[in-house]
């Protein structure tokens, strides 16, 4: 066997300012930074913790979207070829919100994480 061959991965940390409970405006936000930067497919993008709406407390705003952030989250993956980690709130069975981080691949693999503490 040889040597491990070396990889890179690019990453693109997305910072801006969240309009607060306002998913479709953060979406298109958020897609135009990343194409303004020249994001290359195969990168990863981290969006911040509740990036799509920012902390909010008002659950039926936040997580009664028909799974709008996801749905945006798979098509931009597909579109762009990137790897998209979207934070994003769900609400539970027991009703109460769960802080989400959510792994879209363009090959349309998703996996979820929720915080148990919120």
């Amino acid at each position: 066997m040889g040597a491990p061959q070396a990889t890179t991965l690019d990453v693109a940390l997305v910072q801006y300012d969240i309009a607060w409970e306002r998913k479709t405006d953060n979406h298109e936000r958020i897609e135009r930074m990343l194409l303004d930067a020249g994001v290359s497919s195969g990168a990863l993008v981290l969006i911040p913790e509740l990036g799509d709406t920012g902390f909010s407390s008002n659950l039926e705003q936040i997580c009664n979207d028909g799974g709008l952030t996801l749905a945006w989250a798979r098509r931009m993956a597909e579109d762009h070829g990137w790897i998209l980690e979207v934070g994003h709130a769900e609400q539970a069975p027991d009703g109460r919100g769960r802080n989400c981080a959510t792994i879209v691949h363009p090959d349309g693999r998703v996996g979820t994480y929720q915080k148990m503490h919120l």
